[in-house]
């Protein structure tokens, strides 16, 4: 399951808002130049709200410190990411390096920050906004877009930050608190990304989480699917119903799969009909993992899913 997870691995989007022309285009000059390098198919340009495309991404184990696992999942599957994920805890610094690496293959980073272990009242307290606010004016002066997830599925019982642990009015400040520390400080150039789990039997109500729509670029969802028998409509409909009582944003699906067996090229046609059908889905990250029996999104070595994959992304993108 999604709240499984640890703090690695990979996760881009090319998700912009709130962005200033000059951003778009240093990022634009970097996809033309890691076009010009070769890539499984042409680079997007990172536009300003409303997207010009749909989004498709994966996040792959270790990224973004092992690239080439990330370039075989393009590879196999023939579609370029336009968005790229990865988890980081809190404490560490922004390096500006490691971004730009991934900005210059065409692809929007978003950076998964995670709490962990540190209680969130110490940032609503504002005992952290030191190193926000470093933080911050370090991503100002990196200037190209990238896109910023605190403190996912929060609605879970599995992470430290997750409801067992936190209330939704001590989330909501902290959430708050470092969102205007980074405007306050320049770092117009970050898409905010607002992550729960699709609702489960294990999950809380997510509405008491929300910010606010001032505070949040785009809603996130992640989502598996996990049993053979499930559709898009059995993993996502419920939660994209619930979202649309409070929020107006659009939603990107932050972390999705498919698990193995001769039901999975039909799921991954229900994935892209869902997409397709739900306007306000923007695009998803296929999360690459073999984390266990039962949880193995992995795509590698499975044709009949990679054929599905392929000829249904490119369709999608068509049209965008």
């Amino acid at each position: 399951m999604s709240g499984m997870r640890q703090a690695v691995g990979i996760l881009a989007v090319a998700v912009v808002a709130l962005l200033p022309v000059s951003a778009c285009s240093v990022v634009s000059r970097m996809a033309h130049k890691a076009a010009a390098q070769g890539n499984p198919t042409p680079m997007p340009t990172i536009a300003r709200t409303p997207l010009a495309s749909k989004l498709i991404g994966y996040t792959t184990p270790n990224f973004p410190h092992d690239v080439a696992t990330f370039q075989q999942v393009e590879k196999a599957t023939g579609i370029h990411a336009r968005i790229a994920s990865w988890y980081t805890p809190m404490t560490l610094n922004f390096d500006p390096v490691q971004v730009a690496k991934i900005s210059a293959q065409g692809v929007l980073p978003l950076l998964e920050i995670d709490s962990d272990a540190i209680p969130l009242t110490q940032v609503a307290d504002g005992a952290w906004d030191k190193h926000f606010i470093a933080y911050a004016r370090a991503v100002a002066a990196y200037s190209s877009p990238i896109a910023i997830d605190f403190d996912h599925e929060f609605n879970g019982p599995w992470f430290k930050w997750g409801y067992k642990y936190t209330s939704p009015a001590v989330f909501v400040a902290a959430w708050r608190r470092i969102v205007t520390i980074f405007r306050e400080n320049g770092a117009t150039n970050v898409t905010w990304i607002w992550n729960p789990n699709v609702k489960l039997p294990s999950t809380t109500a997510i509405e008491p989480w929300y910010p606010g729509n001032q505070y949040v670029t785009y809603v996130g969802l992640d989502g598996y699917f996990s049993q053979p028998s499930y559709t898009f409509t059995t993993v996502f409909a419920q939660t994209l119903t619930q979202v649309s009582t409070f929020s107006d944003k659009s939603i990107l699906i932050t972390e999705t799969g498919v698990g193995p067996g001769p039901q999975r090229a039909a799921q991954i046609d229900s994935l892209f009909q869902g997409l397709e059908a739900t306007p306000q889905i923007i695009g998803f990250i296929w999360f690459d993992y073999n984390k266990s029996a039962g949880h193995d999104w992995a795509l590698q070595g499975d044709p009949k899913a990679l054929s599905a994959f392929h000829a249904d992304a490119v369709e999608y993108q068509k049209k965008s």
